[in-house]
């Protein structure tokens, strides 16, 4: 479980506009802001598509 609601949204929210990355999931994961839980999960979030 992410250490806060705000936390877990923040991330999702930067993944949907692809303003997180993988990495920064792992990162945050060392951290302990997240849990593995959490990166599947916000990893599972459709991102908007790239600009044409």
């Amino acid at each position: 479980m992410a250490k806060s609601q705000a936390v877990y949204d923040l991330f999702q929210r930067n993944w949907y506009n692809r303003k997180a990355t993988e990495v920064e999931l792992d990162l945050a994961i060392e951290k302990g802001f997240l849990d593995g839980a959490d990166k599947l999960a916000i990893m599972a979030t459709p991102q908007i598509p790239l600009a044409q």
